[in-house]
């Protein structure tokens, strides 16, 4: 994921298909049906999301992010 995207992300934002640097699915599974761990570019892990489909782009909307903990004031 792009240094924008990534910022994005753990502002609990979704990622947009051009902050995506590489998607590997499943084979023979559903877009949508399970969750995926987002990373960033070095590898680091933000969070989970779910893969979408919008007009033949994939775009993954933020389920939980590493930013979710600060915000929420626990």
């Amino acid at each position: 994921m792009g240094e924008k995207g990534e910022k994005l992300f753990l502002y609990g934002r979704d990622v947009l298909p051009e902050s995506i640097l590489r998607y590997t699915p499943m084979p023979g599974v559903e877009c949508s049906r399970y969750p995926v761990l987002v990373a960033n570019a070095r590898m680091e892990p933000l969070g989970w999301g779910r893969p979408r489909r919008r007009r033949d782009r994939i775009y993954i909307e933020n389920i939980v992010d590493a930013g979710w903990y600060l915000r929420s004031g626990v």
